[in-house]
């Protein structure tokens, strides 16, 4: 964070003022970009494998009568 913040000023005075606001913003969209990311291949994709069965067309299934 310190880092992040020393950064932010540096470039603020070298440059603009808007800088350190706009490096903020590009760093929360990347941010937000990768835990979109992350929740669709980590968290949806196996969910929507789950509810999907594969069964052989050679499986039988019976019913015992007890």
């Amino acid at each position: 964070m310190a880092v992040g913040t020393i950064v932010g000023g540096v470039l603020g005075t070298m440059a603009n003022r808007r800088i350190p606001y706009l490096l903020a913003a590009a760093v929360l969209l990347v941010m937000i970009v990768m835990q979109s990311i992350a929740w669709w291949r980590w968290i949806r994709c196996p969910r929507q494998n789950a509810f999907q069965t594969d069964v052989d067309s050679s499986t039988v299934v019976r019913k015992d009568s007890t």
